[in-house]
C-alpha cells in the first residue's frame, strides 16, 4: 500500500504551506513558478529544456510526454464545456418539463410516486369529479361516472372501452350488465317518468321501460313480450300490463312518477305513484324483466299512507319490501306475499342482509337480526356498558357480519348469535359515505381522502395493507371490484390495485 506524506496543513511533504515551490526554494510567484513545480513532480528538465529520458534517447513511442500544466488545463477546458453542455441541456429540459402537457383527461398516467400499499395495475385521470355515490351498490366493472358523463374502463389496462351521456342527477342502479337511471317526472307534470339502461358491456343504450301514456295505451318503450315469460299476477288496474290483450281499455293517466327501488341481475323492481283520471291515487310495486322490457307484475299497496319505501331482492327467488311500518317478503313469482311483521315505533327498514337473516341497527348503538323465513327476531345486542357509538352501515355475506360505527372501529361478530369475533380501531374516521367491500378473505373499508383504503383480513381483523396515492384530494375514496382486482377511487382518479 503506498502512502501519502503531508505536511501539517495537508500540503505534500517538502511543500512550503500558501506558497508556489518547495521547502529551502526561493519563494516565486507567476508562471515560473507553475512550471518549475511541474518539472519537480515529472522529474526535472536539464538545460536543454527536455526530460532526462528525452535527453538519454529513452522517450516513450509516441513523442514527448505531456505535462501536469498541460494536463490540468485539458481538463479544465473539458469541464468548462460539460458545465455549459450541462446548463443548456438543463435549461432546455427544465423548459420542456414546465411546458410538457399533463396526461389528458381519460386516460392513463403513471401512478405518484408517493403512493403506499400495493403498487396499482395502472391508474385513470378522469375528466371530472367522480359521482359514485349515485349508485346503489358497486359495480362490477371499472367505471368513472362524472355529471352526466359515464366512462366504461378496460379492466385490464385502465383505458376508455366507451362512453355515455346519462341523465346528471338521480339515482343509478346496476342490474347484470345495465346501469339504469329514472327519468322521473314531478307530481304536477303531465308527464309520465321513464327508465333508460345502458349496457356496459355492448354499449347498446336501446332499453327503455314507461308508465303508461295518458291515453291509457302499453308502454311505448316496452319491446314485444316474450312469449316464454311468466304471465303477470293480479294485475293493478291503475297500471296498465303491455301484454294484457285489453291493456288500452284502462283507465287514462293522468300524471305518474315512476322510481326506482332495486334491481338484481334479472328484473327491476319500481314504485310507481299514477293518478288516473277521475280517480284517487294509487301506488303500486312494479317488477319488469331486464330481458323482455317487460311488465310481469303490479301490486298495489293495500293500505293508505303505507307506500313502498325499500326493496331488497334476495336469493332464492324472494323479495323484502318494507312499506309503513311493515316489514313483508314477498316471492318474486307473481309477488304474493309470505309473511308480514309490523315493527311497532321503529322505522321499517334494515341495513345488511344475509343468507338467512336482516339487520337493523338502533341509533343508540343497538342492533337486531331478524329471521328471513318468518320475520321474527334472532337475537338483539346492545353496546357494553359505558361505550356510545353509533352504526354507520353494516356489511354481511360469507358468514360474517361487520359493523362499522362513527367511532373509527370495525367489529365483526357471528351472524347467528351476535357473539363479537373482533374489533379493530382503523387509523382514520368514517362517516357516512363509507361503502365497505367484502371481497373473497379481505374487507375493504375507503376512508377519508388522506387516509386511503385500509384492507382487513375478514377472519382475523389483521391489517394487510393500506392503499393510498399521496395526491391531494378532498373526496371520500370509494372501492369497487370484479373480483380480480379493487378498484379504489377519489375526485378524478381510479386506481386498479390487485388483490393476489
Amino acid at each position: 500500500m503506498a502512502i501519502r506524506q503531508t505536511g501539517p496543513h495537508g500540503e505534500p511533504a517538502g511543500r512550503a504551506p500558501g506558497t508556489g515551490g518547495f521547502v529551502g526554494e526561493p519563494e516565486a510567484s507567476g508562471q515560473d513558478a507553475a512550471e518549475r513545480y511541474e518539472d519537480r513532480l515529472e522529474g526535472g528538465r536539464g538545460e536543454g529544456g527536455g526530460r532526462a529520458d528525452e535527453r538519454d534517447g529513452s522517450a516513450p513511442p509516441g513523442g514527448a510526454h505531456p505535462t501536469r500544466r498541460r494536463l490540468l488545463l485539458g481538463a479544465g477546458a473539458v469541464l468548462a464545456g460539460a458545465t455549459a453542455w450541462a446548463v443548456q441541456h438543463g435549461e432546455t429540459g427544465a423548459r420542456s418539463a414546465r411546458t410538457a402537457s399533463p396526461p389528458p383527461d381519460g386516460s392513463p398516467r403513471p401512478v405518484a410516486a408517493r403512493a403506499g400499499g400495493p403498487r396499482p395495475s395502472w391508474t385513470y385521470h378522469g375528466f371530472g369529479p367522480r359521482a359514485l355515490e349515485r349508485l346503489d351498490r358497486s359495480p362490477r366493472a371499472p367505471i368513472f361516472l362524472s355529471g352526466s358523463q359515464l366512462a366504461v374502463l378496460d379492466p385490464a389496462v385502465g383505458v376508455e372501452r366507451r362512453r355515455f351521456t346519462v341523465p346528471s342527477g338521480g339515482p343509478l342502479l346496476v342490474g347484470g350488465s345495465l346501469l339504469l337511471v329514472g327519468d322521473a317526472a314531478t307530481s304536477d307534470a303531465p308527464v309520465t317518468g321513464r327508465i333508460t339502461g345502458y349496457d356496459l358491456g355492448s354499449g347498446v343504450t336501446d332499453w327503455q321501460f314507461s308508465l303508461p301514456g295518458p291515453d291509457g295505451s302499453a308502454t311505448p318503450d316496452a319491446a314485444t313480450p316474450d312469449a316464454a315469460a311468466p304471465d303477470p299476477a293480479t294485475p293493478d288496474p291503475a297500471v296498465p300490463n303491455p301484454a294484457a290483450p285489453d291493456a288500452v281499455t284502462q283507465p287514462a293517466v293522468r300524471r305518474g312518477i315512476l322510481q326506482m327501488m332495486a334491481c338484481d341481475d334479472s328484473a327491476l323492481y319500481c314504485r310507481a305513484d299514477v293518478l288516473p283520471a277521475g280517480g284517487p291515487a294509487r301506488t303500486s310495486l312494479l317488477m319488469v324483466s331486464l330481458a323482455t322490457r317487460r311488465l310481469l307484475w303490479s301490486h298495489a299497496d293495500d293500505q293508505p299512507g303505507e307506500a313502498v319505501e325499500k326493496v331488497q331482492p334476495l336469493p332464492g327467488g324472494r323479495l323484502l319490501v318494507a312499506a309503513g311500518n311493515r316489514i313483508s317478503l314477498l316471492a318474486a313469482a307473481g309477488g304474493p306475499q309470505l309473511w308480514s311483521v309490523a315493527q311497532g315505533g321503529l322505522a321499517a327498514g334494515w341495513e345488511a342482509v344475509d343468507e338467512g337473516s336482516f339487520y337493523q341497527a338502533a341509533g343508540s348503538g343497538g342492533l337486531r337480526a331478524m329471521a328471513l323465513a318468518d320475520g321474527a327476531t334472532r337475537w338483539s345486542a346492545e353496546p357494553p356498558a359505558g361505550e356510545s357509538w353509533r352504526y354507520l352501515t353494516l356489511l354481511a355475506g360469507g358468514g360474517r357480519l361487520f359493523l362499522f360505527t362513527d367511532d373509527g372501529q370495525v367489529r365483526s361478530v357471528d351472524p347467528a348469535t351476535g357473539a363479537p369475533r373482533w374489533t379493530y380501531r382503523l387509523p382514520f374516521r368514517l362517516d357516512a359515505r363509507c361503502r365497505p367491500l367484502l371481497v373473497a378473505r379481505t374487507l375493504a373499508v375507503p376512508g377519508p381522502a388522506a387516509a386511503g383504503v385500509a384492507a382487513l383480513a375478514a377472519a382475523t381483523g389483521l391489517p394487510r395493507w393500506t392503499f393510498h396515492d399521496g395526491e391531494p384530494a378532498v373526496d371520500f375514496w370509494s372501492v369497487a371490484t370484479d373480483g380480480v382486482q379493487l378498484f379504489a377511487g377519489h375526485d378524478r382518479l381510479l386506481h386498479a390495485v390487485p388483490l393476489s
